[in-house]
């Protein structure tokens, strides 16, 4: 799976300029309507570049899909953690593997399977072990 890494929304924005000039798409309309998701981390905006094809920065539709599911619930920081952490629905693999070959069914069954209270405590205590690291 290509995962492309994260970059700062002003990087991706000026992408989708150069390769869909004029299209009228933008970085803050694709989050707002749950196309994309991004975090905040450091005072700037990521977006993981997985959520777009390589090269043509057009919206990956399996990610889409999934995302739709884990929007009203998660933050950005979280969906980050869910997809490219292994999932016991999923057999141990990482959502963000099973994309590609399997599709969004298999990985939206996981999304509705996961317990999300025990993921939302794994995310919190994820979160303070973060913040620790970079007090420090």
């Amino acid at each position: 799976m290509w995962s492309g890494g994260i970059a700062r929304s002003g990087e991706v924005a000026r992408r989708l300029e150069a390769l869909q000039p004029g299209s009228m798409v933008s970085i803050e309309r694709l989050i707002a309507a749950n196309a994309v998701f991004a975090f905040d981390w450091r005072g700037s905006l990521w977006l993981p570049m997985f959520q777009f094809g390589p090269g043509a920065m057009v919206v990956n539709p399996h990610a889409r899909r999934v995302l739709t599911e884990l929007a009203s619930v998660f933050d950005g920081w979280a969906i980050a953690c869910w997809f490219l952490d292994a999932n016991l629905w999923l057999e141990g693999r990482r959502p963000i593997d099973m994309l590609v070959p399997f599709g969004p069914d298999e990985v939206s069954i996981s999304v509705r399977a996961e317990p999300v209270e025990a993921f939302l405590r794994w995310t919190t205590r994820r979160q303070a072990q973060g913040e620790r690291r970079e007090s420090a």
